[in-house]
């Protein structure tokens, strides 16, 4: 009986010391849960490491929702400032600091497939980039800033059902980047990835 009472108390102590590792274990998941920041990957042209972009204090500014555009809303910089342009069958956000610009546009207008190097040339209109950077929406849209050097526009194109295409589901996004400054280059990219639909 000694024995037994003696197995009976060791297989009760496992069991609370068990579902009390578990139970905290699953809390402290939970707890640290957090969104992920916005990664962004270079192609493998470029030779450069992916980098991350990140933006302390932002403002979220709601826009679009023209045509069969989706309604969105995007986070600036708070030392950034921009213009809206809200019409019946047009959008236009402008965001800017100095000479640096993102324009977002919706609009009637036609879509294009975006190609990058490796891919072939195709019939009817498209744009072509010597090089491109996937910037990761942590909302589910897969985007990609796309420049054709040396030029100073970039353009962003999303991968939708046939392939990498512009406009994106938020409209025709394109930069303008005078100084070609990569620190505000990579703002420019981390407002593109906060973007979602409202």
């Amino acid at each position: 009986m000694k024995y037994v009472l003696s197995t009976i108390s060791v297989i009760l102590l496992l069991i609370v010391v068990g579902g009390a590792a578990f139970y905290f274990g699953q809390t402290s998941i939970r707890s640290s849960s957090v969104l992920p920041t916005p990664t962004l990957t270079q192609n493998s042209a470029n030779n450069q490491t992916p980098t991350s972009a990140t933006v302390t204090t932002t403002k979220t500014i709601p826009a679009g929702g023209v045509l069969t555009y989706a309604a969105y809303t995007i986070d600036i910089p708070s030392d950034w400032t921009y213009t809206k342009n809200d019409g019946k069958d047009i959008d236009t956000l402008i965001i800017m600091k100095g000479d640096y610009r993102m324009q977002i546009l919706q609009g009637g207008m036609g879509g294009a497939p975006c190609l990058y190097p490796g891919d072939p040339d195709v019939e009817g209109p498209s744009s072509r980039f010597t090089n491109f950077v996937e910037i990761m929406n942590p909302n589910g849209y897969l985007l990609r800033r796309g420049e054709s050097l040396p030029q100073s526009a970039i353009g962003v194109c999303e991968k939708q059902k046939f392939g990498w295409e512009e406009p994106t589901s938020f409209g025709a996004i394109s930069y303008l980047v005078p100084g070609r400054d990569s620190a505000v280059i990579q703002i420019m990219d981390a407002m593109v990835a906060s973007l979602k639909k409202r």
